[in-house]
C-alpha cells in the first residue's frame, strides 16, 4: 500500500471485549485517492463495524490509516475531521431543530463564523437538491429527505473520505439514480458499505466482500460478486 491511499487497513482486527470473539479479523486493504469502494456482506458480516473502526469509534488492533494520518487516541480527533460519515438511519445523525444548522455543524464546531458556515451548508444542500429544506425542522421530512439532510452535512466540509453506510436504503428508484449522479460527482475517496449492488455497479469501480468479519474476496465483476453473497457461495 501506498502513500497515495486515503483510506489504509492493515491487518485490522476488532473485538467489543477484550475476551469476546473478534467482529473482524485481519482486515488489510485500502482505498485510494477519489477512489470509489463497494463493502459488501451478508448481515453481521462487519460492514459497519469497519467503518465505525475507521472513525475510531470501535477499539481495533492493527493500523488504520485515514489521509495520511494514523488512528491512535490522540490522532482521532483530527482523523474524524477528515472523514464525512453517513449512518445507515439518518435520524442517528441529525440532531439540530433546524436543517441548516445540523448541516452547518461540522463548520461551526471547528469554529468557522456562521454566516460563513451556513453559506456553505446552503451549497451543500443545493446540491443534493435540498436547499429548500434549510429552514425545515427534520421531523417534517420524509426518509429520503432526511438522508439527503445527511448527506449534505457529512459533505459540507470537503473531507477526503467517505463512509457511507447503506446510502440507498428505503430510497426509491429515482432517488438512487439521482444520489448514484451526485456521488460520482464528488472528489473524495469513498467506501461504500451496502447491500444494493446495482446501486454499487453505478457508484463504485471495485468492491470487497466480506464473511465472517474477514476479507473473502475483492474484485471489479459486480454480477460475480452478487453470486457470492447468495449464502450457498460462501
Amino acid at each position: 500500500m501506498t502513500s497515495e491511499k486515503t483510506l489504509i487497513f492493515k491487518d485490522v482486527t476488532v473485538r467489543y471485549h477484550d475476551k469476546s470473539a473478534s467482529v473482524l479479523s485481519g482486515i488489510t486493504m485500502g482505498v485510494s485517492s477519489n477512489e470509489r469502494v463497494a463493502l459488501f456482506g451478508l448481515n453481521g458480516s462487519g460492514k459497519t463495524t469497519l467503518l465505525l473502526a475507521a472513525t475510531g469509534l470501535l477499539p481495533f488492533t492493527g493500523r488504520i490509516v485515514v489521509d495520511g494520518i494514523e488512528l491512535t487516541k490522540k490522532t482521532a480527533d483530527t482523523v474524524r475531521d477528515r472523514i464525512g460519515f453517513l449512518f445507515s438511519t439518518p435520524e442517528d445523525q441529525i440532531l439540530f431543530p433546524r436543517v441548516i444548522d445540523d448541516t452547518a455543524f461540522s463548520l461551526t464546531r471547528r469554529k468557522i463564523p456562521v454566516k460563513e458556515a451556513h453559506a456553505r451548508a446552503h451549497d451543500a444542500l443545493a446540491r443534493l437538491g435540498a436547499a429548500d429544506l434549510a429552514d425545515k425542522s427534520p421531523f417534517q421530512l420524509s426518509h429520503g429527505q432526511r438522508q439527503r439532510v445527511a448527506l449534505a452535512g457529512a459533505l459540507v466540509a470537503a473531507p477526503p473520505l467517505l463512509l457511507l453506510d447503506e446510502p440507498s436504503s428505503a430510497l426509491d428508484p429515482a432517488g438512487k439514480r439521482s444520489l448514484a449522479v451526485t456521488l460520482s460527482g464528488i472528489n473524495a475517496a469513498m467506501l461504500v458499505a451496502t447491500h444494493d449492488i446495482p446501486f454499487a455497479a453505478s457508484v463504485c469501480s471495485r468492491y470487497v466482500l466480506l464473511n465472517a468479519g474477514k476479507t473473502h474476496s475483492e474484485g471489479v465483476d459486480f454480477k460475480k460478486a452478487e453470486l457470492c453473497l447468495d449464502d450457498s457461495k460462501i
